[in-house]
């Protein structure tokens, strides 16, 4: 398979650029080398390349890598293509495209837009590839402006073949299959790059920026799910587990999803098989229902769907949960009880009348 995996991790800037350059960025870009290339089964040493410093000094430097992945992992049509960005991320509303976030390289200037390299041209790279799976991490300011680059063109615009629907066709554009973006930043479009002192991560990861810690140590260690693949679903929710036990970072991911299913395996599960599990035991009444979806991975709705009236204050009480995860996972139980409840017209009632009322349980 013909898939590629490139980090650019741009950490060195020149005296007078304005921009304060952090050793926790080039740590995260070797670290997610070393990781990558340890995963043999997914991806392995000859599908991982870590940009070096000589080759993240311009926007030109950059793309033309990003480009040559774009071409390789296009060769064959099973493959992904991972793009990982760690470092600075601005955003401009006064420059051309100014809804598109600029990317730090080594030769960028705080106060000069034309030397930072512009998101829309990962994406377009992205976009042409034919690889079946185009995977973007963003580990930067301003990431969480990254799935707007299927905005509408303002007016006036021509357009060209290549958007002739009148629309930017930027990566996440429904026309292009499989494609994702992981973002370090949610609804505050700042992000920490100091490192992360938690006793839960290696002291390896202890030294990249927290969100690139967090998700390395997911890689890393594997997750208690069953299956021998993380798909995207996995790794965003064991990430979020991650971050919120460590109590540090505030609300910080976003994933983005085209037409990719959550469901599309990305990296190898590296937990050891026997330490996985395999399926969480019904743990009890409500309250004990929603902690454990919450914090935990490798349970079975089954014998929660037994029950309609429980599954209604399971979703009642997730939606009232602080946790960021919290109202997506209360949305995919209530797809699954309206897949369970929709022959009866009873149950379904039962089920209905307590998850619509999230006030009620918490009084």
């Amino acid at each position: 398979m013909a898939s590629r995996a490139l980090i650019i991790g741009p950490s060195e800037y020149a005296a007078d650029s304005g921009i304060t350059g952090y050793a926790e960025i080039a740590r995260s870009a070797q670290q997610y080398g070393e990781v990558l290339r340890a995963d043999t089964r997914c991806w392995g040493p000859d599908r991982v390349e870590v940009l070096s410093p000589d080759r993240l000094g311009t926007a030109v430097d950059v793309m033309d890598a990003v480009q040559a992945a774009a071409d390789e992992a296009g060769r064959e049509p099973d493959s992904t293509l991972l793009i990982v960005y760690v470092g600075h991320g601005v955003y401009w509303n006064d420059v051309p495209g100014g809804a598109e976030v600029h990317f730090a390289v080594g030769s960028s200037r705080l106060h000069a837009p034309f030397t930072w390299l512009s998101s829309w041209y990962v994406y377009r790279a992205m976009r042409n590839c034919a690889a079946a799976r185009k995977v973007l991490i963003a580990d930067c300011c301003h990431s969480d402006r990254l799935g707007q680059l299927g905005a509408a063109h303002p007016a006036g615009h021509v357009s060209e073949p290549d958007d002739a629907d009148g629309l930017l066709r930027g990566v996440l554009r429904e026309v292009y299959q499989g494609s994702c973006v992981l973002t370090a930043a949610r609804e505050n479009p700042k992000v920490d790059a100091s490192g992360c002192t938690s006793a839960d991560l290696p002291e390896r990861f202890r030294a990249c920026t927290p969100f690139s810690g967090h998700l390395l140590n997911v890689l890393s260690k594997g997750t208690t799910n069953r299956d021998d693949e993380l798909t995207l679903g996995m790794v965003r929710d064991a990430v979020e587990r991650d971050m919120n036990k460590c109590g540090r970072h505030g609300n910080t991911l976003r994933m983005v999803l085209n037409n990719a299913r959550e469901k599309m395996p990305l990296f190898a599960n590296r937990m050891p098989e026997d330490d996985r599990i395999r399926v969480l035991p019904d743990p009890g009444g409500p309250e004990e229902w929603a902690e454990m979806i919450v914090t935990k991975s490798g349970y079975s709705l089954e014998p929660l769907l037994a029950d309609p009236e429980k599954t209604g204050k399971v979703v009642a009480l997730l939606a009232g949960r602080p946790e960021s995860s919290a109202a997506r996972l209360a949305g995919e139980i209530n797809e699954a009880a309206d897949l369970q409840f929709r022959e009866d017209a009873a149950q379904f009632a039962r089920y209905w009348k307590l998850a619509q009322a999230p006030q009620t349980l918490a009084a």
